[in-house]
């Protein structure tokens, strides 16, 4: 990978974990404190991230992977996104926010996927070339925090501020995306099955000897969950010969007397 396209792929992964940075850390504190959110809404507005995250593959598989550029997708993405979040700033109540936000997460979380792509494809050993590329990710984020922290908008109640700011970068990166080298669909003029959208292949693999092979090295949840609770999930897992030595993780705020005896 030649100097020039290193240097566009680390402004790439800057900007993008830096967008990301600038308004999801004090999102709770905005709503609550400028829009008068209750915690339900505000856990609202955080769950268009799962949203996103589940309608991302959709994205990816489908349009991405067959038909368009991963760079200009990315692009076009986040230029629709400055659009979002700028309106995001500009809203006066929970309810017109809660839409755009929503909106936002589906747009940006394909993003992350794509930011992967774009650089993958253009190294050699991805192994050794993308860790210098991802840490400059860490460092946007890290930058957005202690921008808006030295700017005081938290503490001013300015926090409106952090969207127009993560606009501005949505803004840079979306223009920036077309100059990016040039990734183009892997799987173009193959046919799109239904099960190729919904990722039913990986479900595939589980029939196949090499796939069973891989266990999990530890197994990370908690206690209260929906169907099964961590009791329950812990007695099939020692029940199942190549997962009962498999070590579990239980995070809980749970202090019940019977919880700490059974763990």
């Amino acid at each position: 990978m030649n100097s020039t396209n290193r240097i566009k792929l680390s402004v790439m992964m800057f900007l993008e974990f830096f967008i990301w940075g600038s308004w999801f850390v004090t999102l709770g504190t905005f709503l609550g404190k400028s829009l008068g959110a209750s915690g339900t809404q505000i856990s609202l507005a955080y769950l268009s991230q799962s949203i996103g995250a589940i309608v991302a593959p959709f994205i990816i598989g489908l349009i991405a992977d067959k038909f368009f550029s991963a760079q200009k997708i990315l692009g076009t993405l986040h230029l629709i996104g400055a659009a979002v979040l700028w309106t995001a700033s500009t809203s006066i109540n929970v309810d017109s926010f809660i839409p755009a936000v929503i909106i936002y997460m589906i747009l940006f979380m394909p993003t992350l996927a794509l930011v992967n792509s774009v650089s993958f494809r253009q190294m050699k050993d991805p192994g050794k070339e993308f860790p210098a590329i991802r840490v400059l990710g860490t460092i946007g984020w890290i930058v957005a925090g202690l921008l808006i922290g030295w700017l005081n908008w938290e503490q001013s109640g300015q926090l409106s501020l952090t969207f127009k700011m993560a606009a501005g970068a949505s803004l840079v990166l979306g223009l920036l995306s077309f100059s990016l080298p040039a990734t183009p669909p892997l799987k173009k003029g193959e046919k799109t099955s239904l099960g190729d959208v919904l990722g039913l292949d990986a479900i595939k693999l589980l029939k196949n000897c090499q796939a069973k092979d891989e266990l999990p090295c530890l197994v990370i949840m908690d206690i209260n969950m929906p169907g099964m609770d961590g009791r329950q999930a812990i007695i099939k897992i020692r029940e199942t010969p190549d997962l009962d030595q498999v070590p579990v993780a239980v995070f809980t705020t749970s202090s019940q007397a019977s919880d700490k005896a059974f763990f």
